[in-house]
């Protein structure tokens, strides 16, 4: 799935029901931008809308401060090749935002599923609950800056979501389909128990 692109902005939004005994609607609506706004979204947020020039970082900064719950992107794949994470503008976003819950998701973990795999012998979707604290350790103990979003998150739990992939015959890593053609994914339905 190619990145988002430097003018594309995607509302994205569904509603679930969580709970069997009290059931609850739930409404998760999201934007997914282009990761060049992540720098100037802070001052975006201490403006008035007025001082915003840029219609894409106005909308933004209103649905951040309008949001209840932050969820904040560590991509594993920039983990993995010793790429900056590019997540410091979430520590000036945090300050600005200090009222909001917060939970720290980490993307593309299928990378970190076949070294869970090859570590210990198992399954990261079989055995999820051990990949997720395999998961916290292998980011808080091997990166700083995750190490320190942590702390400032007061402790918060890292929730990692993937698809099963496979590699075609191009060498490209690919999602796996089920027999009814769905991809497949995994931690996602955890993490909507977790928002809801």
């Amino acid at each position: 799935i190619d990145a988002t692109g430097q003018t594309d902005v995607e509302s994205l939004e569904f509603n679930f029901v969580n709970g069997r005994v009290f059931p609850k609607n739930i409404q998760l609506s999201s934007l997914d931008y282009a990761g060049e706004y992540l720098e100037r979204l802070p001052n975006a947020l201490m403006s008035a809308d007025s001082q915003i020039e840029n219609s894409t970082l106005q909308l933004l900064s209103q649905r951040v401060q309008a949001a209840n719950t932050l969820v904040l992107i560590i991509d594993v794949e920039r983990y993995h090749n010793n790429e900056p994470l590019e997540i410091e503008p979430y520590f000036d976003i945090l300050d600005v935002a200090s009222d909001k819950d917060v939970l720290l998701v980490a993307t593309k973990c299928d990378i970190l599923a076949e070294e869970f795999r090859d570590e210990r012998a198992l399954e990261a979707h079989q055995y999820f609950d051990e990949f997720c604290e395999y998961v916290n350790d292998t980011l808080v103990q091997n990166n700083q800056t995750v190490r320190t979003l942590v702390q400032d998150t007061s402790g918060s739990e890292i929730y990692p979501v993937y698809y099963q992939t496979t590699t075609d015959e191009n060498g490209e890593r690919v999602p796996m389909r089920d027999r009814d053609g769905n991809v497949m994914t995994i931690g996602f339905d955890e993490l909507l128990k977790e928002m809801g």
